[in-house]
């Protein structure tokens, strides 16, 4: 019976003494901070943010020139580790390249199609927007300064897709299946990979205070302060 007492004593007490409790809040990779002068250097195109929230739970971002990615998951801090075990991704449309706004029956013989295309809030003007049927072209316009461009043709006209191009970036197509009124939200630089459900990824993990901590992963061989930028998540 002392042997057991004694057994959950030293595991109760190991697992306060190896816990890490980490502010929620938003983290990301810095390669220097000036806590006197606030003064922040970032990497550049590379970025990788976590976000910790308050019941287990963060999500993981990833930004290089040509590799975007996300993920969401559940993680266990200890006091010299940082584990993150991804799941399944909500679907809440944020990181999606494009959002239907609205979507409205109408008794008119023909669709109005409303998009505003932009990069991260910025409205891209002249990006070139195209509805097809059946690799027919039935409507074909640019955006205006406020990245704005508004698509008419007739109900008997779909189904079919509406592809928009900005030069630098990808095509995005988006299929028309229904003979309804839309508006729709075009986010250039939105298209992120999702990270699977069940990958896992561990960090070592010191110095961690209210303005953030050091992590040293998978990424790279030298320790790099994650700053916290934002204090909700």
């Amino acid at each position: 019976m002392k042997i057991t007492i004694t057994i959950l004593f030293l595991l109760f007490i190991s697992a306060g003494i190896f816990s890490q409790e980490i502010e929620p809040g938003e983290y990301m990779s810095v390669i220097d901070y000036d806590p006197v002068t606030k003064k922040t250097t970032l990497f550049g195109m590379y970025r990788e943010v976590i976000s910790i929230g308050d019941s287990g739970n963060f999500t993981y971002m990833f930004e290089a020139e040509n590799d975007k990615s996300i993920g969401f998951g559940e993680y266990k801090a200890t006091k010299y580790f940082l584990n993150l075990e991804f799941m399944d991704f909500p679907d809440n449309g944020l990181y999606r390249a494009y959002t239907v706004i609205d979507s409205i029956y109408t008794e008119s013989d023909s669709i109005i199609v409303n998009i505003h295309v932009h990069e991260d809030g910025i409205p891209l003007s002249s990006a070139r927007v195209i509805y097809e049927k059946d690799s027919a072209i039935i409507e074909k316009k640019g955006t205006n300064k406020n990245g704005d461009v508004r698509l008419r043709f007739l109900k008997k006209e779909t189904p079919g897709v509406i592809s928009v191009t900005y030069v630098g970036y990808e095509e995005l197509l988006i299929p028309i299946q229904n003979s309804f009124d839309k508006r729709i939200l075009v986010n250039l630089d939105s298209q992120y990979d999702i990270i699977e459900k069940g990958k896992k990824m561990s960090y070592r993990i010191k110095d961690v205070d209210l303005d953030g901590f050091y992590l040293k992963g998978e990424m790279w061989g030298n320790w790099t302060l994650f700053l916290r930028t934002k204090k909700e998540y």
